[in-house]
């Protein structure tokens, strides 16, 4: 009789190790032979102008309304990152005039290549047309926003998030962490809401982080002096269309510096232009508006 053999060497009797050099070998061999194939078939294949290339990273089955939507996306980026250009330039004392105006007119540019493509986004489909009156009486509601303080009358500008709005508000906050958190290994912090004037004066905001206003006499209203004078330049601008260039252009170059004049200088261009109150009177003079908030901290008040 024959004696038993253990499992172990049973199967290594049926099946022994493979030499790893002629495992190396067959591999090559069959990469070999299936990349001469692919190339005798891709030089054998008839090209035909009506056959598009269909690469591997290709995507031939794209949306078009979703193609468009990416496009608007991408030239908002753009049309968001030539605005602040434009306002640099115009804050800045050593720019020049006709910087300015290339900068103007790349983003005046950027932004008719905007409304063309929501024009075609309308035509493919129409239902997508954004309906701004629709959608903010559909926020308040559906409680996405609440105005504030709506008991006692409210303030402008000041609104509270309702259930949706404060799911919606975390959702957006679960994004983000994973991305930038989780993804990007970025470490989070969340500061106070207070900020010293010290830190705002160096940042520029206390001095640049204004707004000329104007007021009417009679009303009390007050206005942008620097809208009310491109809005005026625009009138006078579509009431004349056989003006001489030459002028057209003085016009429009001080258009595009609108919001980098002084008091005084608006107050004179108000004046030139005819801009007058809804009151039929002229207006105030210019006073600058600071957008940020000031707030006393500690019983003393000295720290802001």
């Amino acid at each position: 009789s024959r004696p038993r053999r253990s499992g172990a060497d049973h199967l290594s009797t049926r099946a022994p190790t493979p030499d790893p050099d002629k495992r190396r070998s067959y591999l090559d061999a069959v990469l070999t032979r299936s990349t001469t194939f692919h190339e005798t078939m891709t030089d054998a294949a008839p090209s035909s102008p009506s056959q598009p290339d269909r690469t591997p990273y290709a995507d031939h089955t794209a949306d078009p309304l979703t193609v468009l939507q990416d496009e608007i996306d991408a030239l908002s980026a753009r049309i968001t990152k030539q605005g602040a250009l434009v306002r640099t330039l115009k804050k800045s004392s050593a720019s020049d005039a006709s910087a300015i105006a290339e900068a103007v007119d790349a983003l005046k540019a950027l932004k008719l290549e905007g409304e063309e493509l929501r024009k075609k986004q309308d035509e493919l489909d129409p239902s997508k047309k954004f309906d701004r009156k629709g959608f903010d009486e559909l926020v308040v509601r559906r409680m996405y926003v609440v105005p504030s303080f709506e008991i006692h009358g409210g303030v402008k500008g000041l609104f509270d998030l309702g259930p949706p709005g404060c799911a919606l508000k975390a959702a957006i906050i679960d994004m983000w962490r994973k991305h930038f958190v989780l993804a990007e290994s970025m470490l989070e912090m969340e500061c106070t809401c207070l900020t010293p004037e010290a830190v705002l004066k160096t940042s520029g905001h206390v001095d640049r982080f204004t707004d000329l206003m104007v007021k009417d006499p009679e009303g009390g209203e007050c206005f942008r002096a620097d809208k009310l004078l491109e809005d005026a330049i625009d009138a006078l601008l579509e009431s004349s269309p056989d003006m001489p260039a030459e002028e057209r252009d003085d016009h429009l170059r001080v258009q595009r510096q609108a919001d980098a004049y002084g008091p005084a200088e608006i107050d004179e261009l108000l004046k030139k232009y005819g801009c007058v109150a809804p009151s039929g009177k002229a207006y105030s003079d210019a006073f600058p508006f600071n957008l940020m908030f000031r707030t006393s901290i500690g019983p003393e008040g000295t720290a802001v």
